[in-house]
């Protein structure tokens, strides 16, 4: 009694010590000391630990209750929530859990209890009973129990839909899980049958695929079941499958030996046809080797294939093969007679090239054309030299009978030269008469011709034979010298060796010269010149040695160059030819050849028999070779370079200077020297080239100066039509002069924009004329804004004169005006520009009048349009408030609702095109204006001054 009186005090004194408190809570020996203390006690881990603790079941319970009630937030004194959310983080009692998931304040406590909670019942209940959807469903979410589910199905019904359908589609995946291991055992059974119709009716490709589908069925069968499927299913399964692919690969293998059989029957009969079709096509070849290769190479093919063939392609086959045959016979034929035409032109080419023109000859080689063309066609090259014989054999017989004509004057000459005694002059003219005979004979002449000058020469022939007796004395006197002079080289062994052998090759050469123009030498005299020139020989063998050494390097040297170009020209591509490489490679190889010294002769008389000389024709050969394919290229290169510039030449006139552009272009690209001639003839027609391609250039030059000077003038009169729209907006004090200027200066620039300007201006102008409209529009709307406002503003003057003259008259407060007056003061007043609300105010002002000059009926009357007036303006207001955007009073919210719906179902069931009355809000002022005079109405007023403020513009105002 003393603590409670003690505490009754203190606690009517301050607020009880939260630690005394406690401490009387915990350990007060009296029960209801501690009872009182726990119902002040807020600190929740105290009363937790009382609440287990304590001796007393009432304390207990008191703690146990207080700590619910604080937990739970329904206690003013209760802690914050992250305190009472950590407490029942540590909770693991489920009852306390389901209470503060049943009982809790905050939604968020019940949640954190909810998300805790493991009893069906208690989850079942917050998912039904808790206030908060979102708690609901998250009960609803932790529950598995099919008894609390249909439970929570039954008592949610409709009030909580979301709820309503996760339990129920939990309740359904439940049932689909209890009833899954049936279907599945059903499943595997339908898979067995299937599996045991396979291969039934020989569909073995389509029961192939099946089957792989089966097993996927089965797999996914398998995976599912698990452990339940039994092992029957299961054996028959495996049975049934292994039967199958053992019937399948039986059926395989037989099906794969048909399949082989049939592939190689049909690649026989394939491989029939190709021989036959190549058969036929090797009927177009015309070369008979090749004919007859390949024949070959096709009958022992169908060799490999033919057992078997059917009649009918062994008589195509046969047909083909006679058909090749007559092919090869005719092209054998043909072979021979082109090898004959070839020889035959090579025969006659012969005898004009030996200038053996016999007649019997020339006969005979037009015999031979004259078979060929019986037999067939004949080259054009052999006709030619056939005809070219005959012609030329024809000019030889002219020849002859020109030179049988002078033989009486060379016969004088002869017998002349006979009488004289000159020998060495009769002798050669003798032997041209008579190869002239000769000549005249084999050409076919008669021998009439000819009689004459045989007689004569058979006549002095006796002559010719004595002086060559007398020559032969001269000659071996000659040779005797000559023995003399070399016996007596032979003996001097003082000279060195180089004069010893050139003078020994001079005496040689003066031998030579002897047996050429004298009688044959004695045979004594020649061996005794042998003998003296062999010593010397054999004396001069070192110096021959040395110079047999250095002559056979330069031969070496040569034969290397030789074999070098040689190389080259049988290498070369003419057709991809480098032609600069090649005159390169032509200079390099004159200047090699005409580095090497000549090489001297190494033995006496080699200078007649000197090897440079086939080196020299083989060299030559080879490099005419070359400058005749440099020449042709030259000559094809300045052909073509030539008509390089007449095409440019001709671009000076192109009437098109952008086709004449690329083209000179084009042709400069297509310069290209290959084969240089003469530096000065080089330069010319590149000279030539350039003026021509420099000619078109400056045409392009003058034509752009041209095109910039007119660019300019374009850019200059554009500017011009924005610096006009920019002056008529910046003087615009008027809209429709501003309007006329606008549309002028449009029209100007649309005339002008297919007008060329600078590319870099364009911009740049572009973005100045869309300035220029976008300020002279804004000017305009601006100026339009003003007049209308200003419109107006007139009339609601004359508006407002009438409202305030006609409320006057009705308030009885104008009695004192004068009519007249009203009347002056009605024409003081601005007119109005809009002819129908005009007129509609003038109508009125004429009633206002008539009621201002005491007619009862007038004010009767004016009484009845001011009310009606009135009623008109209140409907325009709310109007005029909805297309303002301006809010309407309160309590007309519902019918600028209505109204509002009216005006978007209009829209929706006319179609766009519908026009709407409401959208000019301008035209509902005038309305306004127009329904004057109205009875007074204050807050019309106000709300009018609100939307003439919400609808003006500020450029309107200032305009």
């Amino acid at each position: 009694m003393f603590f409670k009186q003690l505490l009754d005090k203190t606690r009517s004194r301050r607020p009880p010590d939260a630690a005394a408190l406690i401490e009387t809570a915990r350990s007060a020996p009296e029960a209801a000391a501690r009872r009182e203390a726990c119902r002040a006690v807020v600190r929740l881990a105290v009363l937790q630990d009382i609440a287990a603790a304590d001796t007393d079941a009432g304390v207990r319970d008191l703690a146990m209750a207080r700590f619910r009630r604080l937990l739970c937030g329904q206690d003013e004194q209760a802690p914050p929530l992250a305190e009472r959310s950590a407490a029942l983080a540590a909770l693991d009692d489920e009852a306390l859990l389901a209470h503060v998931a049943h009982e809790a304040v905050e939604p968020e406590l019940r949640r954190t209890a909810i998300e805790r909670l493991q009893h069906p019942e208690h989850l079942a209940t917050c998912a039904v009973d808790d206030p908060l959807a979102a708690n609901r469903h998250a009960a609803a979410e932790r529950l598995h129990d099919r008894t609390a589910l249909e439970a929570v199905q039954r008592r949610v019904g409709k009030r909580d839909k979301g709820v309503y359908r996760l339990v129920k589609e939990r309740l359904r995946a439940m049932a689909e899980a209890e009833e899954r291991p049936r279907r599945l055992r059903a499943a595997a059974d339908a898979v067995c049958d299937k599996l045991e119709r396979l291969g039934r009716y020989d569909n073995w490709s389509q029961d192939q695929a099946l089957l792989q589908h089966l097993d996927r069925e089965w797999a996914e069968i398998e995976t599912a079941l698990g452990a339940e499927l039994d092992i029957e299913r299961r054996s028959r399964r495996e049975r049934l499958r292994a039967d199958f692919l053992s019937a399948y690969e039986a059926h395989a293998a037989a099906h794969a030996a048909e399949l082989a059989a049939a592939e190689a029957s049909a690649a026989d009969a394939g491989r029939r046809a190709e021989l036959i079709r190549a058969l036929a096509e090797a009927s177009a070849l015309s070369d008979p080797d090749a004919l007859a290769a390949r024949l070959r190479e096709i009958a022992r093919d169908w060799e490999a294939v033919a057992d078997g063939a059917p009649a009918k392609d062994q008589r195509a086959y046969a047909d083909a093969a006679a058909a090749a045959r007559a092919r090869q016979d005719q092209l054998a034929a043909e072979r021979k007679r082109r090898r004959n035409a070839e020889q035959l032109r090579r025969d006659a080419e012969d005898a004009l090239a030996a200038g053996a023109f016999e007649q019997r000859r020339v006969q005979t080689c037009e015999r031979r054309l004259k078979d060929l063309r019986a037999a067939g066609e004949v080259p054009a090259a052999t006709i030619e030299a056939v005809e070219k014989l005959a012609a030329r054999l024809k000019k030889h017989r002219e020849q002859m009978r020109r030179k049988l004509a002078s033989l009486p004057e060379r016969l004088a000459e002869l017998d002349a030269h006979f009488a004289a005694g000159r020998l060495k002059q009769a002798e050669p003219l003798y032997q041209s008469i008579r190869a002239t005979l000769d000549h005249a004979h084999t050409a076919g002449l008669p021998a009439s011709d000819t009689a004459a000058a045989e007689q004569h020469l058979k006549e002095i022939a006796p002559q010719l034979k004595e002086l060559q007796r007398w020559r032969r004395w001269g000659a071996d006197t000659h040779r005797q010298a000559l023995c003399e002079e070399i016996e007596r080289l032979a003996a001097d062994t003082e000279h060195d060796l180089e004069p010893l052998a050139h003078r020994l090759a001079e005496l040689q050469d003066d031998w030579r010269e002897l047996d050429h123009n004298g009688a044959p030498a004695d045979d004594a005299l020649w061996q005794r010149f042998r003998a003296a020139a062999e010593t010397i020989r054999n004396r001069c063998k070192p110096f021959y040695d040395a110079q047999a050494k250095l002559q056979a390097a330069n031969r070496e040297q040569r034969e290397a160059l030789c074999r070098q170009l040689e190389a080259f020209l049988d290498q070369v591509d003419w057709e991809r030819m480098d032609w600069k490489k090649a005159m390169r490679a032509a200079r390099e190889m004159r200047q090699a050849w005409a580095a090497l010294e000549p090489a001297p002769a190494a033995t006496p008389g080699a200078r007649r028999r000197d090897h440079r000389r086939p080196l020299e024709g083989r060299f030559r050969k080879s490099l005419r070779r070359l400058e005749e394919a440099l020449d042709a290229e030259r000559e094809r290169n300045l052909a073509e370079r030539r008509e390089l510039i007449a095409q440019m030449q001709r671009l000076v006139d192109e009437p098109d200077l952008r086709t004449a552009m690329e083209s000179a272009k084009a042709l400069q690209r297509q310069w290209r020297p290959t084969v240089t001639g003469r530096k000065r003839d080089e330069n010319a027609l590149w000279q030539e080239f350039r003026a021509a391609a420099d000619a078109v250039f400056a045409r392009r030059d003058a034509e752009q100066r041209a095109r910039n000077a007119e660019e300019d003038e374009h850019l200059a009169g554009r500017e011009a039509i924005c610096a006009a729209l920019e002056q008529a907006t910046a003087r615009a004090t008027d809209a429709d002069a501003l309007r006329k200027a606008l549309r002028e200066q449009a029209q100007q620039w649309q005339s002008t924009e297919g007008l060329r300007v600078p590319k870099a201006k364009i911009q740049t102008l572009s973005r100045r004329w869309q300035q220029a409209q976008a300020a002279a529009q804004a000017k305009l709307e601006a100026l339009t804004a003003a007049a209308r406002w200003a419109q107006l503003e007139a009339l609601g003057r004359r508006a407002a004169w009438c409202d305030e003259t006609a409320q006057a008259l009705v308030a009885g407060t104008a009695q004192a005006l004068d009519a007249a007056a009203l009347a002056a003061a009605w024409e003081a007043l601005p007119a109005a520009a809009d002819a129908e609300p005009a007129q509609a105010l003038e109508d009125a002002a004429t009633l206002v009048l008539a009621a201002a000059g005491s007619d009862a009926d007038a004010l009767e009357r004016l009484r009845t349009h001011m009310s009606n007036a009135v009623e008109a303006r209140r409907e325009l207001c709310l109007r005029l408030e909805i297309a303002a955007g301006v809010d309407s009073p309160p309590e007309l919210e519902a019918e600028r609702m209505a109204r509002q719906v009216q005006r978007l179902k209009a829209r929706m069931s006319a179609g766009s095109e519908t026009v709407d009355d409401d959208a000019d809000p301008l035209a509902l002022l005038q309305r306004w204006y127009a329904a004057a005079p109205a009875a007074e109405a204050p807050d019309l007023d106000i709300r009018l001054k609100r939307i003439t403020v919400a609808l003006r513009p500020a450029h309107a105002a200032t305009a």
